[in-house]
């Protein structure tokens, strides 16, 4: 099966998967844990584009997951 990266935007942030997630552990897919940054400061500076996006490719650049499938939510969703 499938390894899901969900990445969120800031807003709604990881609550933007709570109607997908129950979905997908039990049809047997992984959804592994992800740091994505939080609002701007909070890592002691702004949290922008770039940062975002580099917390995604290290999720999918896990050496322990086989099949990564990168899922993104915009703002809203």
């Amino acid at each position: 099966m499938a390894e899901f990266v969900l990445a969120a935007g800031a807003w709604p942030g990881s609550r933007a998967w709570d109607g997908l997630l129950p979905e997908l552990r039990p049809a047997g897919h992984g959804v592994p844990p992800t740091a994505p940054a939080g609002p701007p400061g909070s890592r002691g500076g702004r949290a922008g584009r770039s940062v975002r996006a580099q917390d995604v490719v290290g999720g999918v650049e896990r050496p322990d997951l086989r099949h990564a499938v990168p899922v993104g939510a915009a703002p809203g969703a």
